[in-house]
């Protein structure tokens, strides 16, 4: 079986697509998963949220953007390595976005915590 929205191939006990977190439809006459059960289910990021803070906070003493590579925003942490952080302002936002748990990773998902 394939992912209606992107394609991949999803096992026959699979909840969600494994590639882009979709939630599985009725399929061949069985539900997967109740619309009641699908109200309490968050899809996070694999990457963890303290590894990014860390990370980030290494961008104060002239690593800029390493957080920014760890969840696979590789332009702009290209961007950050080059510029310090965008002279330290954008690691500023960045830090305070991971803190509120607004970051997320290149796909739009939020960090696990």
């Amino acid at each position: 079986m394939f992912c209606e929205k992107c394609g991949k191939e999803i096992l026959d006990d699979s909840k969600f697509c494994p590639g882009c977190g979709q939630l599985i439809n009725i399929h061949n006459g069985r539900n997967r998963i109740s619309s009641e059960d699908a109200k309490y289910i968050t899809i996070t990021s694999d990457k963890k949220k303290i590894i990014a803070i860390i990370l980030c906070l290494l961008g104060f003493i002239g690593f800029g953007g390493l957080h920014r590579f760890y969840v696979g925003k590789i332009f702009s942490g290209f961007i950050y390595l080059c510029t310090a952080g965008i002279l330290g302002i954008g690691t500023i936002i960045d830090l305070i976005q991971l803190l509120l748990g607004q970051f997320t990773d290149n796909v739009g998902q939020p960090l696990r915590r």
